[in-house]
């Protein structure tokens, strides 16, 4: 949280113009109210502040604070692009080539005529 005198006020920051339509506005309050439960702190644990304490408190009584091993080996990094890459040449080599009919060719053949004459 920011106090009044830490937060820059921008002008052009406001309400858009935007037309909201009164169905979308009725299931928006719908979906809200849907979702909206009542606040139970229990649901919720901080282990993060109970370790340190643990380790505060170890420290304070003259124990030994073991440092933890980190990973050994991190998991690859994949190169979406790459693999979407990978995926599309192998969807490629699976299609089958368009048939072309012989009346089709025999066509374009009687009239003499190709796409480079155009």
């Amino acid at each position: 949280m920011y106090y009044a005198e830490e937060v820059r006020q921008v002008e052009e920051f406001g309400t858009p113009d935007v037309e909201l339509k009164d169905a979308e506005v009725k299931v928006a309050h719908q979906l809200i109210e849907a979702l909206a439960t009542d606040w139970d702190p229990e649901k919720y644990h901080d282990s993060f502040q109970e370790n340190l304490k643990k380790l505060i408190q170890t420290k304070l009584e003259g124990g030994k604070v073991v440092e933890i091993d980190k990973p050994k080996k991190l998991a690859p990094v994949v190169d979406l692009m790459a693999a979407l890459k990978q995926s599309l040449a192998e969807m490629e080599g699976k299609k089958k080539p368009a048939a072309t009919t012989k009346s089709a060719e025999e066509a374009v053949a009687a009239t003499g005529k190709s796409r480079r004459g155009r």
